[in-house]
């Protein structure tokens, strides 16, 4: 009788001999990498080869996580021969869990982000974007903030009510592959250039704003206003045809709320300046920069 999930989670003894039975692989070594906080990463090693399993924390998911592993994994196979650089599969575990290749690359997260750095970030969202790939998920906003008024920490209630304004409409926009959880922390790079995209389990159809403005996020509240901005200019100059559109910076915005701290990884991969009083001010100078786009 196989262990149950929980027990998986817990016992790497466990998970080692289910790995080995499942893969036919002898002698098998598990080392937990950090930085993920929605699942366990660990990487597979033994005389027949390396890889990497992930295996999903059901409390932080609304999907059960043996159906998050389907989607990872349909994800993976239908990438094959895009020529993006993602993890290839190789299995997936009852109940939870995603085996697949352990790509090269370390994530590198500068202290201040430089415009060559910026422009391989939106050089590498443009290849997502225009890459051939149809799959069934399709686009949903993570924003769960409603109605509710204004946080206790957020001072301007006229900017809160611009935004909740502008959010009453979503601007109908063309539709393609994304990556839908695009930001540093999930780049492997190797010398200057970016060798790997992983944590595909968000991927699905929707607009190419979604990544763009959810990886802004991430830029201005890791860095500022100037980083997100410097990207945005960088995917303008890639891709000439696309218009941006302030209600998506909007949206990603909120979607970081109610519970708006620094993210863990940040920390563990070298950027330790940015505290919980510093991101919530560059949130808003973020929001204000962007109701200020949508009236020029």
């Amino acid at each position: 009788m196989q262990p149950t999930i929980v027990r998986m989670y817990l016992d790497l003894k466990a998970l080692g001999e289910i790995l080995a039975q499942i893969l036919g692989w002898q002698a098998i070594t598990l080392e937990e990498l950090a930085g993920s906080t929605s699942a366990a990463l660990f990487v597979i090693r033994s005389a027949d080869g390396e890889a990497v399993v992930r295996i999903f924390d059901g409390q932080r998911w609304q999907e059960s996580t043996s159906s998050l592993s389907e989607r990872e994994g349909e994800i993976l196979r239908t990438l094959v021969g895009t020529r993006l650089p993602a993890p290839e599969l190789l299995t997936t575990l009852p109940d939870n869990g995603v085996v697949m290749t352990l790509m090269p690359g370390r994530v590198w997260l500068p202290q201040a982000p430089s415009a060559p750095w910026l422009y391989e970030l939106a050089g590498m969202l443009t290849r997502i974007h225009q890459a051939p790939v149809v799959v069934p998920w399709v686009y949903e906003s993570w924003n769960s903030m409603g109605k509710q008024g204004a946080l206790e920490w957020w001072s301007d209630s006229d900017l809160w009510k611009q935004c909740q304004l502008i959010l009453k409409t979503r601007p109908d926009t063309d539709t393609t592959f994304i990556h839908r959880d695009y930001h540093p922390v999930n780049l492997l790079w190797r010398d200057d250039h970016i060798c790997a995209v992983v944590d595909w389990v968000n991927a699905c159809m929707g607009p190419a704003a979604v990544d763009v403005a959810h990886c802004r996020l991430n830029l201005a509240l890791m860095y500022g206003l100037t980083a997100a901005d410097s990207f945005l200019a960088a995917y303008e100059q890639l891709n000439p045809s696309w218009h941006y559109q302030t209600f998506w910076d909007i949206d990603a915005a909120f979607s970081s709320l109610p519970h708006l701290e620094p993210y863990p990884p940040w920390q563990h991969f070298g950027l330790t300046g940015p505290d919980q009083q510093m991101i919530q001010q560059r949130l808003v100078a973020f929001v204000a920069s962007a109701i200020d786009n949508a009236s020029t």
